[in-house]
């Protein structure tokens, strides 16, 4: 059966549920999510004791007769979003993505396409490529460090980008990751997220061998192309959240737009690229306005510059019940549990027991409350550090900025962070209603046993900037500073 006709018959398969998607009871959700949140949300200990019990069945009871007046999915995720504010935590939340809304009008596609799932594996890519003479451009699989992708036509317009492999557990093998569309010679792009299309398009093009979809770069590998770009360079000039780095008159400007995924690499591309300058260069200004953390891994390989004495470094704590256990076990050692050695299987195996044996209490697998960095010396450049930070800073940037501050070099600027960061690792759960999605932090830092909190007020700085260039006033006082 060729993609086309596969697709077809999906969808006619799949239009009926489509239909019903829409029509989710609202009083279910609520009350699948709540319990959800009781018996595993990682602050429930923290946000409800005997003293506010009372006052929290009191603001949830009404909820229940609110979710049941309700039959559109989006005006439900608006009473669900409007309970969870009462724990006041922004990594604990409630998202709502339509499947029929996704897909553009003048298109005149079916969304259905969208849950192509397992009509195409590699090999079947492969014989589609090696049997067609007449490919777009756009056809071919395509990789980067994270993604393999298959795209193949629909028809004359539509292509479909399949995983073929994946890092991210939420997207499996098999999965449309990608719908592509051609309009003339221009492409435009509409990406998955937990198995919803989102609305907004990307523009796409196809230079020499890299795909770029504004977002997400990958290289072509099948068929194979003469002209070839690098494509962490090509990265480097087009992502728009990929960091920055350029030095003049003796000062060095760091912009971390993200602590994406991708941006690790990016990272350590621009510190070897610059090294030499970046050895004698004396005052270093970080940029963290906006970014919203993502990998804590990304500013830890500016942490042996700043370093002038040991870091204290907190631990967290996973709250274990049989759900959490499950849900960080398929993000984060599935994956690549099948490459490990036997001796490595075994030590992740006797932790996993530790672990189960723990449902119902919290379980901390350093068994510290913090741990104390100290690194072997402390480089002489550079010499003081401005670290810009701002209400839309949080997650992993606002705990690199805890990091950071230790050292004497560098003084925080700006303006108070965005504060969430108290509960973290945030898990995505689908809900009994396919639009909907719950999303909720498993681990509690362990900060909060000393009566520290980022999530109250956010991250405060030293110096605070109230004008319109920040970047220019950080310079400013650094060469105020001298040496």
């Amino acid at each position: 059966m060729n993609v086309k006709l596969k697709v077809l018959v999906l969808f006619f398969t799949v239009l009926p549920f489509l239909s019903q998607a829409q029509m989710c009871r609202c009083e279910k959700v609520y009350a699948e999510i709540k319990m959800t949140v009781e018996n595993n949300y990682a602050g429930w200990f923290d946000k409800i004791n005997f003293d506010n019990v009372k006052r929290y069945r009191d603001w949830s009871d009404p909820f229940k007769a609110k979710a049941m007046a309700i039959t559109n999915d989006s005006l439900c995720v608006g009473v669900i979003k409007e309970w969870l504010a009462y724990f006041n935590d922004k990594q604990l939340s409630a998202t709502y993505v339509s499947s029929a809304k996704a897909m553009s009008k003048k298109s005149g596609s079916s969304p259905s396409i969208a849950t192509n799932q397992g009509a195409m594996n590699e090999a079947a890519i492969r014989e589609y490529l090696d049997n067609n003479k007449n490919l777009d451009a756009i056809e071919g699989i395509f990789e980067n460090e994270n993604y393999k992708l298959g795209i193949s036509r629909v028809d004359e317009q539509l292509f479909q980008a399949i995983v073929l492999s994946s890092k991210n557990t939420n997207q499996k093998p098999g999965e449309v990751k990608v719908l592509i569309r051609k309009d003339g010679k221009k492409y435009s792009a509409q990406f998955h997220n937990e198995d919803k299309l989102i609305a907004h398009p990307y523009k796409v093009q196809v230079v020499d061998n890299i795909l770029d979809m504004e977002v997400m770069f990958l290289e072509k590998t099948a068929p194979q192309i003469k002209k070839k770009k690098d494509l962490l360079e090509y990265e480097m000039e087009h992502d728009k959240q990929a960091p920055t780095l350029t030095i003049k008159d003796g000062i060095a400007v760091f912009t971390f737009p993200s602590f994406d995924f991708n941006s690790e690499k990016q990272t350590a591309f621009l510190i070897e690229k610059h090294a030499d300058q970046l050895k004698k260069t004396a005052h270093w200004v970080i940029d963290l306005r906006n970014n919203r953390g993502g990998d804590k891994k990304i500013g830890s390989q500016l942490m042996k510059y700043l370093y002038t004495q040991p870091y204290v470094s907190y631990n967290s704590e996973m709250r274990m019940t049989p759900l959490n256990f499950d849900l960080w076990y398929r993000s984060q050692i599935k994956p690549g549990y099948s490459q490990l050695d036997p001796d490595s299987k075994k030590a992740i195996d006797a932790q996993m027991e530790v672990m189960k044996a723990s449902y119902g209490k919290n379980y901390n697998a350093s068994g510290k409350l913090a741990d104390t960095l100290a690194l072997e010396e402390v480089l002489p450049y550079p010499q003081k550090v401005a670290l810009l930070i701002n209400r839309n800073t949080a997650g992993s940037a606002e705990l690199f900025t805890l990091l950071a501050r230790q050292s004497k070099k560098v003084t925080v600027m700006g303006e108070n962070s965005g504060g969430s960061l108290d509960y973290s690792n945030v898990m995505s759960m689908n809900t009994v209603c396919p639009s909907i999605t719950l999303k909720m932090p498993i681990n509690r830092q362990l900060w909060l046993e000393d009566f520290f909190s980022v999530d109250k007020a956010g991250i405060k700085p030293e110096l605070v900037l109230k004008g319109s260039d920040w970047i220019g006033e950080a310079q400013n006082w650094l060469q105020s500073q001298g040496k």
